[in-house]
Formats: structure tokens, sequence, C-alpha cells
């Protein structure tokens, strides 16, 4: 390996992983020896016909690392949120450090993805998580994400952008920790970096990777989805007793007229206090309360 490129010899079993692992960025490679081809702003992969991998660019260290150590698992920080389809309750975003000692633990726990476990589950893991692995959160109350929407005139992704980066920041300064970092993709890696100087983030981590459905492919980013989830069940089971009324999650028909009721009775300047405003349920309310 040399400069930003790193190579390795794969066995077909690994090349299988490797070509469905990146299915979501191939490109097409105009060269008979090129097995497969793959590029994002960040690296560009490269299976050759004998089965050797080059992986190149300002990322390929992650990369590598990962399908380096990928078979036993590897020691890495993943964050995810919850809440942002949720027109009640909060945002919510972890970020954990899951080292190679800590995969036992955890394939033992069933630890998935948070949307693939039932509630009850939710409730029964995270604290064992949070109590085994470093780990961040950040949540964010209806009330400042309305402030913060509104008056600074932020949309949801630069929001994200920033509490995924604040999170990442204060957890890789806590443990010091150096490898690779996962991000469930929520945008482009461009826009993530613009949204943060638009923010005017400091402390800015730039060694970051972004995966779409990172949460079925890298274990913190599971154990990040887990306790972020956690922690929004917790924030709406104590907005339900406030409101005496249990909360749906989502943004549906019903949650609709859930808000509606809740508008009708107590007024819309306290429900504010309990939805993100700017969901499009927020008209159906308005019209109702005409």
């Amino acid at each position: 390996m040399a400069g930003n490129a790193y190579s390795f010899k794969a066995n077909p079993q690994q090349v299988e992983k490797i070509i469905h692992f990146y299915d979501y960025c191939k490109v097409t490679a105009n060269n008979p020896n090129i097995l497969f081809r793959a590029a994002t702003n960040a690296f560009t992969i490269q299976i050759y016909t004998n089965y050797t991998v080059l992986i190149q660019g300002s990322k390929a260290v992650n990369e590598y690392a990962i399908w380096q150590k990928m078979e036993d698992g590897f020691a890495h920080m993943g964050s995810d949120e919850v809440g942002t389809g949720d027109y009640f309750g909060p945002i919510v975003v972890a970020c954990c450090l899951v080292q190679e000692a800590d995969y036992p633990f955890l394939n033992q726990l069933g630890v998935k993805d948070s949307k693939q476990l039932d509630d009850k589950k939710i409730r029964l893991l995270a604290p064992l998580l949070m109590k085994r692995l470093k780990a961040k959160v950040s949540i964010l109350s209806n009330t400042k994400y309305n402030q913060i929407y509104h008056s600074d005139h932020f949309n949801l992704n630069v929001i994200k952008s920033y509490l995924h980066n604040f999170l990442i920041a204060k957890l890789k300064e806590e443990t010091k920790f150096e490898g690779p970092i996962i991000i469930d993709q929520f945008c482009d890696e461009e826009l993530y970096f613009k949204y943060l100087k638009d923010y005017k983030a400091t402390n800015v981590i730039r060694d970051v990777s972004f995966y779409i459905k990172a949460e079925n492919q890298f274990m913190a980013v599971a154990c990040a989805s887990i306790i972020a989830r956690y922690e929004f069940l917790k924030r709406m089971d104590q907005m339900s007793v406030e409101l005496k009324r249990p909360l749906l999650k989502g943004a549906s028909n019903e949650v609709d007229q859930l808000a509606i009721a809740i508008a009708k009775e107590h007024g819309l300047e306290y429900l504010k206090k309990y939805v993100k405003y700017n969901f499009a349920n927020t008209k159906k309310v308005l019209k109702a309360l005409q």
C-alpha cells in the first residue's frame, strides 16, 4: 500500500460480500481486468479478476480497515438518529464506540438495527448497551427544534449534521479513538460538511464515512440506533403522562387526529411543545381548528 492506496487479496466469499456492500455506489468499469468498481467522493474500490482489491481516496484507510477485520469484528464508532419521521417527540442522536472485545457480548444479546426490534426488546437491550459501551446521546426537544427550524431557518438535515458531529467530537475526545467512524447516511457527504459550515459548527470531525442503512452493516451504528430509540421512547412515555393519553409514533392519519384532539383541548401553543411544527401534519391541525 502507498499513500492513499490500499490493496489486499480477497477470497471468493469476501468478494461477494464486498460487491453486495458497495452495490449502492457501483459504477461501470471500462477495463476487462476489473470485476467490480464502486466510487464515492471519498474513495474508489476496484476488484480485479484475480480477486485483488484496490481501495484509493481520502477515506481509503477506513474502508481498508473495515475489510481487513470484517470477519471477526473491528473497533469502530457509529452514530444514528431517531425521531426524524415522528410528528410527536424529540429528535435523538446517539453515538457509541464498539471495541473488538465487545463483539461476543453484543452477538449474544442479538443486537441488530432498532427498527427490527420491538419496543419491549429496545427497553431491555439499551440499558445493557449503555452500561457496557462508551456512548453519547443528544436529545433535541420539540420546543428547541421548533425554535431552530423557524428562527434560524435550518432544515432537518442541517440539525442532524450538527448533532452527529457534536456527539462524535465529544466521544472521540473522551476515548481518544482513531479508528473508523460510521454515520448512517441521510445526505451526501459534501452536503453534510456544507451544513456544518452553514451552522458554524466548531471542531468538525472530517474522518467519517457514510453508508446507506449502516445500522444493518455496522455493530456500533446498530447499538447507537437502539440507544437512541430507547431515549426516544422514554421521552414519549414522559410526554404521554403529561398529556394523560398515549402518544403515537410516526406521522399517520391517526397521529393527525390525536394532535387535533390535543390542540382542541389545550390550544395550539400547548401542542407545539410536543410536535415538530414544520411537519405537514400541522396543516391538518390548523384546518381542523378553523
